[in-house]
């Protein structure tokens, strides 16, 4: 019930700890807030596995995810827990995380691996003859220069 401003309220309105209920929905909530960063994650290795890049790409990326992780989980205090941070909650977004990678996450990046490298393996054979007969272009255009700038010296 509504009190009054000048009237003072009674201590057990005041409380402000969460119930055990309301710690284990939050607890399972951060849970399901983990499947999307293991997705985001996947998409990660799956943009590795199609361009492979250097270590410092890497760590960029890795740096950019740890970035958006620490957003999602202050959004997820600010959102669902009235601001209060417990580190049940990054546990929670773990547990979700690793629980995703290693079932769905790992099939996902598989199939999208095995699909790249088969793309991969069939434009290497269209474009092989093209590559070859470019090549061999090369070198005879190659020699022609080669000729011409020593007859050039020569005279």
């Amino acid at each position: 019930a509504a009190h009054p401003a000048w009237k003072a309220v009674p201590l057990m309105e005041l409380e402000t700890f969460f119930t055990v209920q309301e710690q284990t929905r939050l607890f399972v909530l951060a849970c399901l807030a983990g499947i999307p960063l293991g997705m985001l994650y996947d998409g990660l290795r799956i943009l590795r596995a199609v361009f492979p890049h250097g270590k410092i790409s890497v760590a960029a990326e890795d740096i950019l995810f740890l970035l958006l992780w620490s957003i999602q989980l202050m959004g997820f205090v600010a959102l669902f827990a009235r601001g209060e941070l417990r580190a049940f909650y990054a546990v929670g977004n773990l547990l979700g995380f690793f629980l995703y990678r290693l079932t769905l996450g790992n099939l996902v990046v598989h199939a999208v691996r095995r699909v790249s490298g088969a793309i991969r393996r069939l434009l290497h054979r269209l474009f092989r003859p093209l590559l070859s007969g470019t090549m061999h272009l090369h070198k005879k255009i190659c020699v022609k220069f080669v000729r011409i700038r020593q007859n050039t010296k020569k005279e």
